[in-house]
């Protein structure tokens, strides 16, 4: 659902950076106020997690593809600001390092991906009771939610006025959700019984084997991803809604390889241990100042 460069009017991508710089700022000032933040080594796994499993592309029906999301993972397990602050630190790495999203369009990208997927799950998590359940249709919602917000931007920006467009954005979405809130009710699962197990044994450095398990696998399994167009692109190639354009920057390991290594699948792979490494160094430095910053303050 990364919307690449040209794809927005400069209206649109106005407005939606403007939203997005609001609803992060936001979230950082409530993030400072929080008495209980998620350690550094909780922040920096659900970041790792989240950018891996990005990156595993599955068939969806006949011609598309769906990736995971994570907004609601990360809102479940972070709560929103860290959430947010999460998602909003993915999307960015991919946008600078991979190319994955236009740089114009960071703002449309963060205020989909981060900031809409997390406050829905949130409110719709608080209306259901049922832990597992509510957990898998707030996960869903969250993606539906996206893939309108998207949809709706796309309309905007087309000339004429492409509404087809919206409701083929949600029905090829709402199948990914489907998957999202399997993996989101499993792994929220799995990381409840992980930390109580470790808590339990009193190990605690036990507590991110399953994370650093699904990072290990997902960066190895990431050059098998599905080459079909995920639902955006279906989508934009069947209303014609792409513009050409010279892109604003060449990212370094664009589509996530790396021109230092001729074999595709060692530079898939080392592009995105590169991209887990600055991300995780990148969270640890971002709660560091969150942390340090609170200390200062009481």
């Amino acid at each position: 659902m990364h919307i690449p460069g040209h794809m927005l009017t400069e209206q649109v991508e106005m407005v939606a950076s403007l939203v997005a710089l609001t609803g992060v700022g936001a979230a950082v000032s409530s993030a400072l106020k929080e008495e209980k933040k998620p350690p550094r080594l909780d922040f920096a796994r659900i970041v790792a997690v989240v950018f891996v499993l990005q990156m595993l592309n599955f068939p969806v029906q006949e011609g598309t593809s769906g990736h995971f999301l994570g907004g609601a993972l990360a809102a479940a397990t972070l709560g929103t600001n860290f959430g947010i602050l999460a998602m909003s630190l993915v999307i960015t790495v991919q946008t600078l390092l991979f190319g994955d999203g236009g740089i114009t369009a960071l703002g449309a990208n963060i205020c989909n991906m981060a900031l809409i997927p997390v406050w829905t799950y949130a409110i719709v998590r608080a209306y259901l009771p049922s832990r597992d359940v509510g957990t898998a249709i707030a996960a869903w919602v969250s993606v539906v939610a996206a893939a309108f917000a998207c949809g709706t931007e796309l309309v905007i920006s087309s000339w004429p006025l492409q509404w087809a467009a919206l409701s083929a954005m949600v029905a090829v979405h709402s199948l990914t959700g489907v998957v999202e809130a399997g993996i989101t009710m499993g792994m929220v699962k799995m990381f409840t019984w992980e930390g109580a197990a470790a808590e339990a044994a009193g190990r605690m450095k036990n507590r991110w084997t399953v994370s650093l398990f699904l990072v290990i696998v997902g960066i190895l399994l990431a050059p098998f991803a599905s080459p079909l167009p995920d639902g955006l692109e279906w989508v934009a190639e069947r209303y014609r809604l792409f513009h050409a354009g010279m892109p604003a920057f060449v990212a370094p390991l664009h589509d996530y390889k790396t021109t230092l290594i001729a074999h595709e699948y060692l530079s898939s792979v080392t592009a995105a241990c590169v991209g887990v490494v600055i991300l995780a160094a990148l969270s640890c430095a971002l709660m560091t100042g969150l942390h340090s910053r609170r200390g200062r303050q009481g």
